[in-house]
């Protein structure tokens, strides 16, 4: 019966590799898959992150900035300078 021991354990072992690298296969088969899965997420969110930055670039190319204020005060001066000329002139011509 001892002889039959090393024999037995020998068998077991095989199994247990057997096993071990079924699990082991399947353990990088679904890491593979995991891996490809967060790839396409990427792709999908750089994809939504480039829209998005489109859309904020989009929105802020026509906004009323301190440049454009500047001219719109400019003008209004100019304005104002102009008519309290003509009501000078009106005054003096009265």
């Amino acid at each position: 019966m001892e002889e039959d021991t090393p024999m037995k354990l020998g068998l077991i072992e095989n199994h247990l590799q057997t096993i071990l690298t079924g699990l082991l296969l399947a353990g990088v088969i679904w890491i593979a898959s995991s891996v490809n899965g967060l790839q396409q997420s990427v792709a999908v969110l750089e994809v939504q992150v480039k829209a998005t930055n489109e859309k904020i670039t989009q929105g802020t190319q026509n906004r009323f900035d301190s440049n454009d204020a500047a001219a719109q005060l400019e003008i209004r001066d100019l304005k104002i300078d102009r008519l309290e000329d003509r009501v000078d002139r009106l005054e003096d011509s009265n």
